[in-house]
């Protein structure tokens, strides 16, 4: 899930030379020599060091630059040991202000009024919030593709030498990915092979979009015990069942829009509806990785079941016409794509969004039969097939 106070994150047939961001704020080609070999050894050595190592404490810098935003930064610290447990402190601009799992239980707290509480997985696997923390995941799970574990492996890596940030030298590993959307990622390793940071980029600059995550002061032979991760939420916050619950209910009515096209048409969800079974109505943006994961499926979906009755839109109020009507010829999807009001807040308020990406099923009445922040791909399937609509 990301959340529309910070993050603003296609498939393409061939790898493309984007630009990307480097410590120094200039700007470096996405190309370097094509050291595969070389790139693929760092990887596996900084893995298997990073396995080796049970504890690490650090101070983390975060920042997110979406286009036609302002530049978002969160600084805290980070205290970590395996096999997972976890306690993550920021300020900033990011609503998260405490990451922390017990080894039993993982919160997270957003603001002194609210949080939220989730079991601790075994090995860390969902310590992972924000997403482009990567050096903090790349601890419990060695894993480095951007989109998450399970996302699509990168076409191709590279060695692309080595860059001097803060007087200190970093070897630097380019890989270049097309699923689910094109992105370059640039990942620093320090003298032992930490992975110290990372630089992943949605996009081409002056309008990419660009999510950098560094380490510092990195320490890793410091003895932690259970107890230095406790945690308990003030007594001011609330537990908070997430931005699903304030979505509307179902049962609701879905407010009506008449929105623009990429093309400069005009789509009414009325006009949508006519004669249709059910309609699905998403709100999402091209940097949300999550956005984009679950795409495929809604293009599955509508492949499969547009002739029994079933009507999708997607609402994009963050990106210009001319990046969404690349995305869709490139990622070959075919239901109906609108913006939203450039204007205030319009549908997202009438339609109670807090995250992307979210998701509405709404039945031949026009009454919601199914609410979503992400996917539940399983609920989803269930709804459909109670409104008459079969795989």
């Amino acid at each position: 899930m990301v959340t529309k106070s910070i993050d603003a994150a296609v498939l393409v047939s061939v790898v493309v030379v984007l630009l990307v961001s480097n410590g120094s704020g200039q700007n470096t080609s996405a190309t370097c020599p094509s050291q595969k070999a070389a790139a693929e050894k760092l990887l596996a050595d900084s893995g298997a060091l990073t396995k080796a190592v049970q504890t690490m404490t650090a101070r983390i810098d975060l920042t997110s630059q979406i286009p036609k935003q302002t530049l978002k930064r969160n600084v805290g610290s980070v205290k970590l040991m395996k096999p997972n447990y976890a306690l993550l402190t920021l300020t900033g601009d990011y609503p998260l202000v405490t990451l922390a799992s017990d080894g039993q239980s993982l919160y997270q707290l957003f603001g002194p009024t609210k949080y939220t509480v989730a079991n601790a997985e075994p090995h860390g696997e969902n310590i992972e919030t924000p997403w482009w923390a990567l050096p903090v995941r790349f601890f419990f799970t060695q894993n480095l593709k951007p989109f998450g574990p399970n996302s699509q492996p990168w076409a191709s890596d590279c060695y692309a030498g080595q860059e001097t940030i803060k007087g200190e030298n970093f070897d630097v590993v380019e890989i270049v990915g097309e699923k689910p959307r094109a992105y370059v990622a640039r990942f620093y390793f320090d003298a032992r092979k930490l992975f110290r940071r990372s630089v992943v980029t949605f996009g081409q600059v002056p309008n990419a979009a660009v999510f950098t995550a560094e380490i510092e002061d990195v320490a890793t032979s410091k003895t932690l015990r259970p107890a230095e991760f406790k945690f308990k939420p003030p007594s001011s916050a609330k537990l908070d069942t997430g931005a699903e619950s304030r979505m509307l209910a179902v049962g609701e009515t879905g407010p009506d829009f008449f929105l623009p096209t990429p093309e400069g048409e005009m789509l009414g969800l009325a006009d949508l509806r006519r004669g249709k079974k059910a309609t699905l109505i998403n709100f999402w943006f091209l940097a949300c990785p999550p956005c984009r994961e679950e795409f495929r499926l809604f293009q599955k979906l509508y492949t499969d079941l547009k002739d029994q009755g079933l009507a999708i839109v997607a609402i994009n109020k963050v990106d210009d016409a001319p990046e969404i009507k690349s995305y869709i010829r490139q990622s070959g999807t075919t239901f109906p794509i609108v913006m939203g009001e450039r204007d205030g807040p319009g549908v997202l308020t009438s339609y109670h969004i807090e995250a992307y990406p979210s998701t509405y099923l709404l039945n031949a009445e026009g009454k919601v039969v199914y609410r979503s922040v992400g996917v539940n791909e399983e609920a989803l399937l269930y709804a459909l097939r109670e409104l008459g609509l079969q795989k």
